[in-house]
This record gives C-alpha cells, structure tokens and sequence, in this order.
C-alpha cells in the first residue's frame, strides 16, 4: 500500500495524526475505546463532536475498558468523562470528587497498582467485574499490617450506567486472601 493511498483510506476513516485537521464523520463505526472522552491512540487521534453519545449508541464494555486504562494511568482529570458527578459508591452518595479521593489515596497506599481485569460480563445498563491485583502495598491496608509484603487480591464490583457514565459502584474486596498471604 502506498502512502496516499494509506492517506486516502484514514480519511476515509475520520481518522487523523493532524490534530488541527479534524475529520468530521460518523464516529458510531468507530469503537468506543478508541474514541473513549479524549483518551487517544499512540499514533492517530479522533476527533470527538460535542455532546455525549446515548448509550445505544456506545460499548458499555468498551467505555469500561477505558476507565480502567484511566485508572491505570492515574490519569484524575479523565475521570470525570467515565464517572457520572452523582456517584453512589456502596450505597453511599460521595460524588465524583468522592470517588477520586478514595482512588487516589488506593494508589497512594499500593504504588504499583495496575488495575487488571479478569473478568467482565456487561448486560446494560448492569456492568460486572472482577479485578486482580499484584501489588506491595506500603504500611497498613484495610486495616492490615502490609508493610511492604507482596500481595494478590481481587475486587469483585458491580457498577450501573447511566447514558455512557458510571452512577453506581457496589465494590468487595478479597480481604481473606490478603490476611491468608501475611
């Protein structure tokens, strides 16, 4: 394939690496986490309308991913395009700010946190997980005298969409397995 004719055929796409030449097309073609709220591709970026897609027209898995990959980047200010402002966590209204507080102090406690997802069953606007963990977590963790010891976990969570962003979030953490592994 010759360069115009790779040119020619990302045009046709709505895909750019120019990012003051944004093309404007159909973006529903396109998965979700590769257009996900301005989290962009190494090489191309997408240029994203303004408005928010209704979830009929968005891969609630594809949204979820790209939370997850958010989180993984510690990347807080992006939080706010998966999360919705009114989030319930467990039950208890703490908000967008909320939430971001209890992450950041999650991975303030574990520094090599990395978010890996093991399994994923979406059934909108319902979305289920289950997250493993191998992490050292620094000093006491939930309660546990960590310091520093190598661990593995997982967190089981449910969480339910509202349009394409996160309102509710039931979380449980393996604390068993932890105390098993000290």
């Amino acid at each position: 394939m010759t360069a115009s004719t790779a040119r020619r055929q990302h045009d046709r796409m709505g895909v750019s690496d120019d990012v003051d030449a944004p093309r404007r097309r159909d973006l529903r073609a396109f998965p979700v986490a590769v257009i996900a709220r301005g989290i962009l591709t190494a090489r191309f970026h997408v240029w994203i309308p303004k408005g928010r897609f209704p979830m009929a027209d968005v891969n609630q898995s594809d949204v979820y991913r790209g939370f997850i990959a958010c989180l993984n980047r510690q990347d807080w200010a992006t939080l706010e395009h998966f999360v919705a402002n009114d989030l319930k966590y467990n039950d208890k209204q703490i908000g967008l700010s909320g939430y971001r507080k209890l992450l950041t102090r999650f991975c303030d406690e574990i520094p090599d946190v990395y978010f890996e997802l093991a399994k994923l069953v979406s059934q909108p606007p319902l979305l289920a997980s289950r997250l493993v963990f191998n992490c050292t977590p620094r000093g006491t963790f939930l309660g546990l005298p960590v310091r520093g010891k190598r661990i593995s976990f997982a967190e089981n969570a449910i969480y339910v969409f509202h349009d394409d962003r996160i309102r509710e979030v039931w979380s449980v953490l393996d604390k068993t397995s932890i105390e098993a592994q000290l």
